[in-house]
């Protein structure tokens, strides 16, 4: 957010900076939430495997 400020007090038009701000900050929550992801399907399957055995 501190970015999105500085660059927007130094540029005329803001708002393109911001969309690609907060398009670009969307994309890494919705990385993040995928990893997140992965990771507990991963976990619940190791435990699935090992709770068979």
């Amino acid at each position: 957010m501190a970015v999105n400020l500085n660059v927007s007090q130094r540029l005329k038009n803001s708002n393109m900076v911001e969309t690609g701000l907060f398009t670009i900050m969307e994309a890494i929550l919705q990385a993040q939430q995928a990893a997140m992801m992965a990771g507990m399907v991963a976990v619940s399957a190791a435990s699935n495997s090992s709770n068979s055995n």
